[in-house]
């Protein structure tokens, strides 16, 4: 079913006469700049470069996207260029292909989550269902490249792995699989935060009534990929920034916050007082980290510089505060 609809939603778009991937034209102002990175990076551009040079030169302007999100655009285009085709021909087929793949992948990471919640026989369904919705769709369509399809698979497989984990509460490396997705999760996008902590809220409160040792995996994964992420996107100099509006050892700091209680009610057999120091925990370190870090009460975007929220805060979606009056959660 999945590849029926991967192949529906691909007809679609080669048979619409407008459609603008084949005039070069991509759908959103990010997919430019993801392809743009990406070529400068395989033309020499250093892995912690983050810095768009193209722009306002000679300082450039720092770009928040991360190189692993580019990895398999930047392997589209050098295989593409292998066949023949100049940079910025492979660079558009990548941008085509990448994001149909990504959709399959959604596909079957929503039958996984389906097949955990209604019956075997039925999950499959769930592929047509994603097929009427136009908010997902459209973060995979061909050409569509930025990092908004590749999270919803990530937090799918995150949700997949916490799903079966609660199946199976004895299998330890269903948490530890779901906590490592996740913090790959929060590298590749900060805006992916909420999500990340409302899964890790739901595992922190069904370890504290089951008890065992799965969320102590999945705190123990979160803590330490967080911190395998941070190498892998931080030059060793800056490796203990803290920098609330980039992927940085706040990061870190906030999976402290989220791991320890799982880890350290997890050895305590007596329910009342794993309760207690679970929520205990939770309280004080969350507490102690919004005292050195308030701004990080409205989410990833709250330290942004007040002369850029006219233009970032209400015109970019997703970058948007969580307890922003018009849209935010609590309203």
């Amino acid at each position: 079913m999945g590849l029926a609809v991967v192949l529906y939603f691909a007809w679609a778009h080669v048979v619409f006469p407008h459609n603008d991937v084949w005039r070069g034209n991509l759908p959103d102002p990010d997919d430019y700049m993801y392809l743009t990175q990406v070529l400068d990076w395989l033309k020499g551009q250093g892995w912690y470069d983050n810095v768009q040079h193209r722009m306002n030169p000679p300082q450039g302007v720092a770009i928040p996207f991360s190189r692993f999100a580019e990895m398999p655009l930047a392997a589209g285009i050098l295989f593409f260029e292998r066949l023949g085709l100049p940079a910025r021909g492979a660079a558009l087929v990548s941008a085509w292909i990448w994001p149909l793949v990504l959709l399959g992948f959604c596909l079957g990471g929503l039958r996984r989550v389906a097949a955990c919640v209604v019956p075997e026989r039925w999950a499959g369904a769930s592929a047509y269902v994603a097929l009427f919705s136009v908010a997902l769709l459209y973060e995979f369509m061909p050409g569509h490249v930025d990092h908004h399809g590749l999270v919803i698979v990530l937090i799918l497989a995150g949700l997949g792995f916490v799903l079966r984990m609660v199946d199976a509460p004895r299998n330890i490396w269903l948490g530890a699989a779901a906590g490592a997705t996740l913090a790959f999760t929060l590298m590749i996008a900060l805006e992916s935060l909420p999500w990340v902590l409302l899964i890790a809220a739901w595992v922190g409160l069904w370890s504290l009534r089951h008890g065992g040792r799965s969320g102590a995996a999945f705190g123990m994964a979160f803590l330490v990929g967080t911190f395998v992420c941070l190498g892998a996107t931080r030059p060793l100099a800056k490796f203990f920034s803290f920098d609330i509006l980039t992927y940085s050892f706040v990061y870190v700091l906030l999976a402290c916050v989220v791991a320890a209680p799982l880890v350290g009610a997890a050895w305590v057999t007596r329910t009342r007082l794993r309760w207690g120091m679970g929520l205990g925990l939770a309280v004080l370190l969350g507490g102690l980290f919004l005292y050195r870090f308030p701004q990080m009460a409205t989410g990833p975007y709250g330290a942004i510089d007040p002369r850029l929220v006219p233009i970032l805060l209400n015109a970019v979606e997703e970058a948007k505060p969580i307890l922003r009056t018009e849209n935010g959660w609590a309203h």
